[in-house]
């Protein structure tokens, strides 16, 4: 089912109405029947696992206070049919437009059962009704390309919930904002016209053309990934819900540490308090907590050695900042405010390109196609 297509755009006009159209008292109820509803139709697998999560979480947290042990044991249950359905997809062809609810729709859904749970361990959200539960995870909007929304937010705007026309039109905006970034910036001007101008470079300027195919790489996904976070937060908006961004111009930070912080930030955030937290807590080592994190990022994507190497690749760039910012105070003092616009405009061109040529190791089918683009356009005198 694509983002696209009439049947999505369908689905969301029909939930947008009936959700509103229902009684007060059965709204959200509502929305949830329609979000089983979809899933079954469309993914009928992901629709019974959905299910079972929620239950799973509901039941395995539903005491005052949930023990490590309650935490442990209903992670791992979510935890190991997630690893297992990604082992067993791991390779198949494959985009987030294409197969947007499966395997992606459940890798953020156990992200936000995971997120509640922990958040009932550490005593940060009280103990749920089922209908909180319920409603927080069988949320339609967040439920294809996330974003990963926090389930005390949800419960505030829950509760404050009222028809407001303002966040109407806001969610209008938003979703032709996203599909303005889907359809013309990302399919049109990057995927059309500029492959074509690609397609014209000649034979004997073969490194100039692969360096324009690792930009358009670039900017396709940022489009198409962004315009997805724009279109479920607009839908989100229209139906009375404010959910976390997901992206804040990664392309324009002047550090890799500051791309993690704008790019996918539901989930860079989720992996920050989680992991990142956890293991500076155990080892105090901000290295170690930089590879964990970016290492489960990667593998959160795709369980796969391609994946394992460009989780290791971001993981070194941000030790390699850390240790920057140890040895950045030795520097001397920059006074020229056209210096430091020029230092600024230098270290955005720098961290872009690091991320982009991150994408060729996970859209290149082999590691010597990599290889053979990394020599081509960065060391051409092999």
């Amino acid at each position: 089912m694509h983002y696209l297509s009439l049947t999505w755009l369908s689905w969301m006009a029909g939930t947008v109405s009936v959700y509103w159209l229902a009684p007060r008292e059965w709204r959200h109820w509502v929305l949830v029947a329609i979000t089983i509803a979809f899933m079954a139709v469309h993914a009928p697998v992901s629709a019974v696992l959905l299910v079972g999560f929620t239950l799973i979480s509901y039941y395995g947290t539903r005491t005052e206070m949930v023990s490590g042990w309650q935490a442990i044991a209903v992670s791992s249950v979510m935890v190991v049919i997630l690893v297992i359905y990604k082992v067993a997809v791991s390779g198949v062809a494959g985009t987030i437009i294409e197969n947007a609810v499966i395997p992606l729709g459940l890798s953020y859904y156990t992200f936000r059962c995971l997120h509640l749970v922990i958040e009932r361990y550490k005593g940060a959200a009280p103990r749920t009704s089922f209908q909180e539960c319920a409603q927080y995870l069988l949320f339609l909007p967040t439920i294809v390309v996330g974003p990963i929304h926090r389930y005390q937010e949800f419960c505030r705007d829950l509760r404050r919930h009222r028809w407001d026309f303002s966040m109407l039109t806001e969610g209008l905006e938003r979703i032709l904002y996203g599909y303005v970034k889907i359809a013309v910036l990302g399919n049109y001007l990057v995927s059309t016209k500029f492959v074509e101008l690609i397609e014209d470079v000649p034979p004997e300027s073969e490194g100039f053309r692969l360096y324009l195919l690792v930009v358009k790489n670039g900017l396709s996904i940022y489009f198409q990934f962004s315009g997805f976070s724009d279109v479920a937060i607009g839908f989100a908006r229209l139906l009375g819900f404010k959910i976390i961004e997901n992206f804040n111009w990664p392309y324009f930070q002047p550090n890799i540490s500051a791309f993690w912080q704008c790019w996918h930030i539901s989930l860079s955030a989720w992996c920050r308090n989680y992991i990142y937290d956890v293991v500076i807590a155990t080892l105090r080592s901000p290295a170690l907590g930089a590879l964990a994190t970016l290492t489960v990022i990667a593998l959160w994507h795709e369980i796969s050695p391609r994946y394992f190497v460009w989780g290791l690749y971001h993981g070194l760039g941000i030790v390699l900042w850390q240790q920057f910012q140890n040895v950045k105070q030795h520097f001397p003092k920059i006074n020229s405010p056209v210096l430091k616009r020029f230092l600024y405009g230098l270290s955005v061109l720098l961290t872009v390109h690091f991320v982009w040529y991150s994408l060729v190791i996970v859209t290149q089918p082999t590691f010597l196609d990599v290889w053979h683009i990394y020599k081509t356009t960065l060391f051409f005198y092999l």
